[in-house]
């Protein structure tokens, strides 16, 4: 990028995003259609439609405590701290309260940013960031679309963010992200919530998920003791393998990790249709997946198997 000198700031933390995704690619559109869900389990597909929920349920955990983030292509809570960690420092740079640019990238395309502080050099409750992009090269990574990030009022750190047509991609990954959220962490428990947010991530031109939660909250305890994670919500999945199934997620019992980053005990409940799975973490870095047809104490099939075949299965 061509930088005038009073950007420069907000310029660093524009590449900032970039790199924060790790040379993948986060985007997303409002105009996208919804997903036509089916919501079907069977005693043949039951164990993929587990491990698709799992999937959705842990995008926005650390890895930290539940385990479940080593499943994730990324993680959004972390870039999401990665990004305002950044922008922190680039407003501790600033001596004006409301800053905005345009400028040309320096692989091509052009990336509009700008700030608005309530008080000068911080991030307050009020404060607001925008960046987005047109085709904008940096790095050989490409940010199209935008994020919008307020701070918002409440105790610990409260973030209200907005995807809209944001999307960053290098030449094997793309993620997309279309919705809101938001995020609140205090006392070292992070609460993510939202109306709807779908998540799209290809990897060497092969789609590895395509997931949409809607009226979703996850929690997660980052200081790795005590109760793990939780998620209650919606999930739209659609695959080449499944078609396209939407199921209710609800933790029973918090998921905790253990050293090898996997769960070691929690149970979620899965139901779709009359269906429903109860998804069980054991020791000895092992997951119960129990299908019942009606979804009542009736279990019609069960499958045990490693974290790693069954995160393979989605």
């Amino acid at each position: 990028m061509q930088i005038h000198p009073r950007n420069l700031p907000l310029a660093l933390l524009c590449a900032a995003l970039l790199s924060a995704c790790g040379g993948g690619s986060s985007g997303g559109s409002s105009s996208t259609p919804p997903l036509a869900a089916t919501p079907v389990i069977t005693s043949s597909n039951f164990t993929s439609v587990a491990a698709q929920a799992w999937a959705g349920s842990e995008v926005f955990s650390s890895g930290s405590a539940s385990g479940g983030g080593a499943s994730q292509p990324i993680s959004v809570s972390n870039q999401v701290n990665d990004i305002l960690g950044k922008a922190q420092s680039a407003v501790q740079q600033l001596d004006v309260l409301e800053r905005s640019f345009s400028e040309s990238c320096s692989g091509g395309g052009s990336l509009t940013a700008g700030f608005k502080l309530l008080v000068a050099r911080s991030l307050t409750p009020g404060a607001k960031l925008d960046v987005s992009g047109v085709n904008c090269n940096i790095n050989s990574v490409n940010l199209d679309g935008k994020l919008s990030l307020q701070i918002a009022q409440g105790s610990g750190t409260n973030l209200d963010l907005l995807f809209t047509n944001l999307s960053l991609s290098s030449s094997s990954e793309k993620l997309t992200l279309d919705g809101d959220a938001k995020i609140n962490q205090a006392n070292g428990l992070r609460t993510t919530s939202g109306n709807r947010l779908r998540l799209v991530f290809s990897r060497n031109g092969t789609q590895v998920l395509d997931q949409t939660l809607s009226n979703f909250s996850y929690s997660q305890n980052t200081l790795g003791t005590g109760e793990g994670s939780r998620v209650t919500g919606t999930l739209t999945s659609q695959s080449s393998s499944l078609g396209t199934v939407s199921m209710n997620l609800q933790t029973n019992q918090a998921f905790v990790g253990a050293s090898n980053g996997n769960p070691q005990s929690g149970v979620m409940t899965v139901t779709a249709g009359t269906s429903t799975i109860k998804l069980t973490a054991l020791e000895g870095n092992k997951v119960r997946v129990d299908f019942s047809a009606n979804g009542d104490a009736t279990i019609n099939q069960t499958q045990t198997l490693t974290w790693d075949e069954f995160k393979s299965k989605k």
